[in-house]
């Protein structure tokens, strides 16, 4: 973005309730991690590829027999198994990097779809992708993945991000190389339904592919909901993202994406954005850019822990943190600390209130937890912070508050928790933070009822200046407290004490927190078992075939010269590249064909993938006549399918055109073959928006319906006029269509350009 805008304030508490009174589907807030960020503190960084460049990546699927199912998410699993390390939330700074974010994302995502293993559940580096890029000054993800081609990535471990363009070339002693397999790199999809449909095809088939749009300036407020722009809403600059699912939500249909500005921002670092109608660019401005990864051959059968380790090339395994060790990673070390529990699968230590660290090694400890209005007890706190957990910032404190309360200076009694020790913060002294150990007391509140302990942290001075205090987090809530009545009987007590032990409230919420896994477990099943069916019809080995998009079966006529689509299918298994396709004569048994007549695609391979679509151009050089294109092996000449035809033969051109004052009048001719030829056969002059304008029966050069009696024109010329007034800008095409239907039969060879007409 320029540098006006980058400036601009990114999130606001104000601006977020002005979006939240539009009624969107999406709702606005402002995060204390984002107090005070501007525009360009959010990276973006996408570069749209021009028209040229797009098609020669675009690949056309398919999806006559595609029923998408209503919904589909990348990320969910069975129970017992094991998630893919791709979807965690990464953030890339204020690096315009999102190019390399998000293709690392897919890449990550479509490697571990196929191959779950500790080989292929990781994560390459976004940070050798800029390094062999354009750095923070944006790219796009379809040039990281034809780099991935020819040259390797390295592991995020082995490469991790810094936020600035370094050295091309990670070097990593143990680690393995990530590359994609050649010819992989595609964009399929687009704006419309149709290229919706492809798009969606291509995800669940292949998994998460990257897609980019237009950035308006609400985006960055966004924490949960369908998104989409709000009515002030003003154009940013583009940025790239992970596409990993669709879904629809009170009856609004919606892709699932995975964002790279940390787990901080929307949906857990996800969000969702309206599906169908080409919100913010999300379908036309790059269609879906997928590669297909090629797992690294060293070490098949190393056994190392799936999800929790990498398989380094000599075969031993890399454990992802300190709570795995062993030779596969499998030996649990957690030991959690003050009370907290380990999860089932050895992944972290859940704290109970006021301790934090991956062992809960630091915290605050509270006695007593409840008293009697009349009571002379105070609260004391006790803290102590040593491993992973640093001490409080100085001049941090804690409150006791009402259960709803969010505002910090709303507390009603408060203690310092550095003391007199340091009353203010300076940042020179002790690194800015308190003692690691101390002690300090407050009063409770004198009416009965329920309530929070909230350490409140001071926020030191951050990149744009802004320090304070913030709203209230529920992740601060370091203990609960209850006032009892005057004279409260000592069982009371004794139960008020007993519940807001921080033991008890954790192992209440760990029981929450099953009960929620369950459920989102069910959910994910349900979704897995619905796509089920369609997964297997879309994997299935079926035979290799050719198919020519609206080919007539009666007449099998394919016009010379004219554009057509050709969709392939290999099995799978069966798949090897480079595969091309040619024309042979007849039904391709004399082994007779025409190197070059098939245009480029005669001249190129194929796509890589085992399923796809390309246009192919049949020469006008070529006899009419039967024949047969045949999809071969590349290298052995192997046949894989083949699809016979017979090709026609027409003409159509421009020959003189005069300028008036109020029109154009263009003489037009045309010729056909008297075996092709049909009353019906029309001429039609197309605009450069796609319209017809203009168009005649060539049998009378007129547009009035033929007869069962007329018969056809085989050549001739007829006079066009085109109207200066409204006529649209850019040039026109004029088309032979045989029979009076859609197909074109011959394109005249050159148009007229607008700026030929002389208006």
């Amino acid at each position: 973005c320029d540098s006006a805008i980058g400036e601009q304030l990114a999130v606001s508490a104000e601006g977020s309730e002005a979006i939240n009174k539009q009624n969107l589907p999406w709702t606005a807030s402002l995060r204390a991690e984002h107090e005070g960020k501007k525009v360009k503190d959010f990276g973006l960084g996408d570069v749209a590829l021009s028209a040229e460049e797009r098609k020669a990546f675009y690949v056309q699927l398919d999806v006559t027999d595609f029923t998408p199912p209503v919904a589909y998410d990348a990320r969910d699993i069975y129970a017992g198994q094991v998630q893919c390390k791709a979807y965690q939330a990464l953030n890339q700074g204020s690096c315009g990097s999102c190019y390399a974010f998000s293709a690392a994302s897919a890449y990550n995502a479509r490697l571990c779809r196929f191959n779950p293993s500790s080989l292929g559940n990781t994560l390459v580096s976004p940070q050798e992708m800029i390094d062999c890029s354009n750095g923070c000054d944006g790219g796009n993800s379809l040039y990281v993945f034809q780099t991935m081609e020819t040259k390797p990535n390295v592991e995020m471990w082995c490469d991790p991000y810094s936020g600035t363009k370094q050295t091309c070339g990670g070097v990593c002693g143990g680690g393995n190389a990530y590359s994609g397999l050649p010819g992989s790199v595609r964009t399929v999809g687009g704006a419309g339904a149709n290229g919706v449909l492809q798009m969606q095809l291509e995800l669940i088939r292949g998994g998460p592919g990257v897609v980019s749009f237009m950035v308006v300036n609400d985006i960055f407020a966004y924490s949960k909901g369908i998104y989409v722009p709000s009515a002030t809403a003003a154009q940013v600059g583009g940025h790239a993202v992970a596409l990993v699912g669709w879904g629809v939500e009170n009856g609004v249909p919606y892709w699932i994406c995975q964002n790279s500005w940390g787990a901080g921002w929307g949906e857990n670092g996800f969000f969702r954005i309206g599906r169908g109608s080409d919100v913010a660019t999300i379908e036309s401005r790059s269609g879906l850019a997928v590669i297909k990864p090629v797992t690294p051959s060293a070490c098949p059968n190393a056994n190392c822990a799936p999800g929790l380790s990498t398989t380094l090339k000599d075969c031993t395994c890399r454990c992802d943190t300190v709570a795995r060790t062993g030779p596969q990673c499998t030996t649990c070390a957690l030991n959690c600390q003050n009370g907290g529990v380990k999860d089932a699968e050895c992944t972290k230590c859940s704290c109970p209130l006021g301790f934090s660290g991956p062992m809960c090694e630091g915290g605050y400890t509270l006695a007593p937890l409840a008293s009697c209005v009349g009571d002379a007890s105070t609260i004391t706190v006790t803290y102590s912070f040593g491993g992973s957990t640093l001490p409080p910032t100085q001049t941090t404190f804690v409150g006791i508050y009402p259960l709803a309360e969010t505002g910090p200076f709303k507390a009603l009694a408060t203690g310092a928790v550095c003391g007199a020790t340091y009353p203010k913060y300076v940042a020179t002294v002790n690194g800015g933070r308190c003692p690691s150990t101390g002690t300090f007391k407050f009063s409770p509140p004198s009416t009965p009822g329920q309530y929070k302990i909230v350490v409140v942290p001071f926020s030191p001075p951050n990149a744009q200046g802004v320090s304070g205090f913030y709203a209230l987090q529920d992740s601060n809530i370091i203990g609960q407290f209850t006032v009892l009545p005057s004279g409260c009987a000592a069982t009371d007590k004794t139960a008020a004490l007993a519940n807001n032990n921080a033991g008890a409230i954790l192992s209440s919420r760990l029981a929450a927190a099953a009960t929620a896994q369950a459920s989102a477990l069910a959910a994910m099943k349900s979704r897995l078992d619905a796509v089920q069916p369609l997964l297997t019809t879309l994997t299935a080995e079926l035979p290799a075939s050719l198919t020519i998009t609206g080919l007539d079966p009666t007449t099998r006529r394919v016009w010379a010269g004219t554009a057509n689509q050709m969709c392939f299918r290999v099995p799978p298994s069966a798949n090897v590249n480079p595969k091309n396709l040619l024309l042979y004569i007849g039904d391709g048994s004399s082994g007779t064909y025409y190197p070059t007549a098939l245009g480029a695609a005669g001249n190129a391979p194929l796509p890589a993938d085992y399923q796809g679509c390309t246009k192919f151009v049949p020469s006008a050089g070529v006899p009419m006549g039967p024949y047969t294109i045949i999809m071969q092996d590349s290298t052995t000449s192997a046949a894989f399918a083949s699809i016979s035809f017979t090709l026609a033969k027409a003409a159509v051109s421009y020959t003189t055109y005069t300028v008036g004052s109020l029109a154009v009048t263009v003489t037009t001719s045309w010729t056909i073959a008297a075996d092709r030829a049909s009353p019906l056969d029309t001429v039609r002059l197309v605009n450069s928006q796609g319209t017809v304008i203009y168009w005649y029966y060539t049998f009378c050069k007129c547009q009035t319906t033929p007869l069962a009696t007329d018969v056809p024109v085989l050549t001739g010329t007829a006079t066009i006029r085109i109207v200066k007034l409204n006529a649209v800008i850019g040039g026109y095409t004029l088309t032979f269509n045989p029979g009076g239907g859609n197909t074109i039969g011959a394109v005249a060879p050159n148009w007229i350009p607008w700026a030929n007409l002389g208006l």
